[in-house]
């Protein structure tokens, strides 16, 4: 596996860390010239790059014995100011008839501080009633995560069959921006 790793604005390179799914070992580009290289045997793999102040990027290739794979990563800087993302909830375990309790954590993984930040939980799913779609969170500084001051509450109506994915939207506001996030619970 070869290639590039560049600003796509300014085709400059980005110092930044190349991870293989599944392999511990973190390769880094040539400063100079943005060019990373790895040995894999064949095989499909899932690799990301990384860099402060990008978006990470993420993709599947497939290694065959025959020839070099090139990927090139093009990377997106983030913008001077915060963006927010989802990163878990705390629901548990969910069945048909339940009520749930959530709390969710997001992240900020832009560049300076989110302040007075919110978030309002929807769903279409004709499963789900949300009684309690809206919290607050604490100003999240950057690289940092924050958990909802309250607790989102929906449940699941007797109806829904076992194992069925239910999709959710957050919609979070800072005073900074706005961010759609999706996730699901299953």
């Amino acid at each position: 596996l070869k290639g590039l790793v560049l600003d796509n604005i300014s085709g400059q390179p980005v110092n930044a860390d190349i991870k293989v799914q599944g392999i511990d070992k973190i390769i880094n580009p040539d400063i100079e010239h943005g060019d990373y290289y790895r040995l894999l045997t064949p095989g499909t793999y899932t690799i990301t790059a990384e860099s402060y102040g990008y978006f990470p990027q993420s993709t599947t290739v497939y290694i065959d014995s025959n020839a070099a794979t090139i990927h090139n990563f093009f990377m997106e800087p983030m913008p001077e100011e915060p963006y927010i993302e989802f990163v878990s909830q705390d629901a548990g375990l969910i069945n048909s008839g339940d009520q749930a309790n959530m709390f969710i954590t997001i992240s900020n993984i832009g560049i300076g501080s989110a302040t007075g930040v919110s978030a309002e939980l929807s769903s279409l799913s004709p499963f789900i009633n949300i009684m309690n779609s809206y919290s607050s969170y604490p100003n999240i500084s950057q690289n940092s995560n924050a958990i909802s001051d309250n607790p989102f509450i929906f449940s699941i109506s007797q109806s829904c069959p076992s194992n069925t994915s239910i999709d959710f939207n957050l919609h979070i506001t800072s005073n900074q921006g706005e961010w759609n996030q999706n996730f699901n619970i299953i």
